[in-house]
């Protein structure tokens, strides 16, 4: 909101979970007082996503609490304060719901996007760690991918999901992410790897 009072004319989004969105769905009624019109694109897998992936990643998939299955109907809760909610069930829906929610320049519009509850988020910080410590895929996450020789397995590659097929890792594993110009530590760095 306080993006939106700053620069009036841009289009303003809030990404966010329903997990999240839940505790401080109140603003709502703040966006309404104050005419801010934000555009929320809440990504609803039914779960405490971030809960449900450490729990997948460092607790060997014992879920605890993660799951919700008492939701509101965000669409109508929304309308409730005044707004416009869409909700977004496939893929193919996401690009006009887009569309029809920047065109509502002067409206407040929730977007309620339903996803996969098994999809993961990358990257992530692990609870505990630092930032420049963070995941960026399930490859080079620690709790996934010890280091190579370990004996230890890993979901397949590139699987966020639970339930993947382990697999043996291997030297031509790397454990660090490059993206973003990303070098890890002298500390943090493979036996004989170069930055």
């Amino acid at each position: 909101m306080g993006i939106k009072l700053a620069k009036p004319e841009s289009d303003v989004f809030c990404i966010t979970g329903e997990g999240s969105i839940q505790m401080c769905i109140q603003e709502l009624s703040t966006c309404l007082q104050y005419k801010t019109p934000v555009k929320i694109v809440s990504l609803n897998n039914r779960y405490l996503g971030m809960v449900r992936q450490w729990q997948q990643l460092d607790y060997g998939g014992r879920y605890s609490h993660s799951y919700m299955d008492a939701l509101p109907d965000f669409v109508k809760l929304a309308e409730a304060y005044g707004h416009v909610g869409i909700l977004v069930e496939k893929p193919s829906d996401v690009e006009p719901a887009l569309k029809e929610a920047i065109r509502l320049k002067d409206r407040t519009v929730f977007l309620d996007v339903r996803t996969d509850p098994t999809e993961n988020v990358w990257p992530m910080v692990k609870a505990g760690k630092a930032s420049r410590k963070c995941c960026w895929a399930p490859r080079n996450c620690e709790a996934v991918n010890p280091r190579p020789g370990s004996g230890v397995t890993a979901p397949e590659s590139g699987s966020g999901r639970a339930g993947a097929q382990p697999r043996e890792l291997n030297d031509t594993t790397t454990a660090w992410p490059r993206a973003r110009g990303y070098r890890p530590a002298p500390e943090e760095r493979a036996e004989g790897e170069r930055t």
